[in-house]
């Protein structure tokens, strides 16, 4: 693709997303996990997908140790999705109980865009990941259930956040922000 435009798929929900809280907080008042809700709920309305990226063994550090991981992630997505233009998208960093960092997140592709081109944007943030476990580096899928996706992908950010040291593990871009704003 040669534009860096971002264009929205056609068939964008005609009927306003319904919110998931009762009451309906303004934004600035409401939660990074009500947030996230919000954002994941229209990412599934506009065919969004749904992503897990293993970290590399050598950005993996740079990223748990950078003082905001989540500004230092979206800054690699960003540069990674630079040459076909970068998708609306939100996500979370997760420390595993294990101890690998690793991203959770969901996008909304451009109307006619391969899937391949995103996996490749997306493998290419995580960072390079040789042998078997490059097959498993990063996995891409349809959103089927926008509140189990939301709960399962902050479902240890407490242990993140004591893990890494930090208040925020998740992001929501600007595009995103904009298209979850227009449904609040």
């Amino acid at each position: 693709m040669s534009s860096k435009r971002y264009l929205p798929p056609p068939h964008a929900p005609t009927a306003p997303i319904t919110h998931a809280l009762k009451g309906h907080k303004p934004w600035r008042a409401a939660s990074e996990a009500e947030k996230l809700l919000h954002s994941v709920k229209v990412a599934a309305a506009l065919d969004g997908l749904s992503f897990t990226v293993n970290l590399s063994e050598k950005e993996e550090p740079s990223i748990a140790s950078a003082s905001d991981p989540c500004r230092t992630f979206a800054r690699r997505l960003q540069r990674a999705f630079s040459v076909i233009g970068a998708p609306p998208f939100a996500f979370t960093v997760e420390v595993s109980p294990a101890g690998r960092t690793h991203i959770h997140g969901v996008l909304i592709p451009a109307t006619g865009l391969a899937r391949h081109h995103v996996v490749q944007a997306l493998m290419k943030a995580g960072g390079k990941v040789t042998g078997r476990a490059a097959a498993r580096q990063v996995s891409l899928r349809e959103i089927t259930d926008a509140g189990g996706w939301q709960r399962y992908i902050m479902a240890d950010a407490e242990r993140t956040r004591e893990a890494l040291d930090i208040k925020r593990v998740a992001y929501i871009s600007d595009p995103l922000r904009k298209l979850v704003h227009d449904h609040w």
